[in-house]
């Protein structure tokens, strides 16, 4: 689990479980980086930011995939 804390602008990470980087994060996804920038616009991909890098947790990225596809899915079902 990550613990987050406010900490002025930005968040610190407490408690570290993997923490991926965007090329990484779009090759366990299998997606490209264009696709992982969207996503992550529109919500869809949780994200850090720590200074002008960016890092994704690898336990809050596959719960938020898994989530995704229940939902489209559903809505292909439907």
């Amino acid at each position: 689990e990550v613990g987050l804390s406010e900490n002025g602008s930005h968040r610190e990470f407490l408690d570290i479980d993997e923490q991926l980087d965007s090329q990484q994060t779009a090759e366990l996804l299998r997606i490209s980086m264009p696709t992982l920038i969207k996503k992550r616009k529109e919500g869809k991909i949780p994200f850090y930011r720590m200074g002008r890098k960016i890092w994704h947790s690898k336990q809050e990225v596959l719960i938020a995939a898994k989530s995704e596809y229940n939902f489209n899915k559903d809505q292909r079902a439907a």
